[in-house]
């Protein structure tokens, strides 16, 4: 089985950050297979110093396509309620929400 994770504060390595990983470790002591979407490939070897938590069968790929084609799906929201296309899928809203990008008629709805 196949997850996808998405969140867009990669860069800051902050509690959320380390809230996400700590599920990617669930889901891969588990049997799952993890793609981490994000632009930096020394994200994972980064984040183990900094959470001192070891990663295997994860991935840093370039997109995970709001989780097309995986079994699921966690996605870190900025305040925007994207589409998903896995077959299960978590959106986790991190608050207090600030500069919202999500600013579209359905999510202020």
């Amino acid at each position: 089985m196949k997850a996808a994770i998405y969140n867009p504060y990669w860069d800051t390595l902050g509690g959320g950050e380390r809230y996400t990983l700590s599920f990617v470790k669930v889901l891969t002591e588990r049997g799952m297979t993890v793609d981490i979407e994000w632009k930096d490939r020394h994200l994972l070897s980064k984040a183990g110093e900094r959470f001192g938590i070891k990663f295997q069968d994860v991935n840093v790929v370039e997109s995970v396509k709001k989780g097309e084609g995986y079994d699921l799906c966690f996605w870190i929201s900025d305040g925007s309620i994207p589409l998903l296309h896995s077959r299960n899928n978590i959106l986790h809203f991190q608050v207090p929400f600030k500069d919202i990008n999500g600013r579209t008629l359905i999510n202020k709805m």
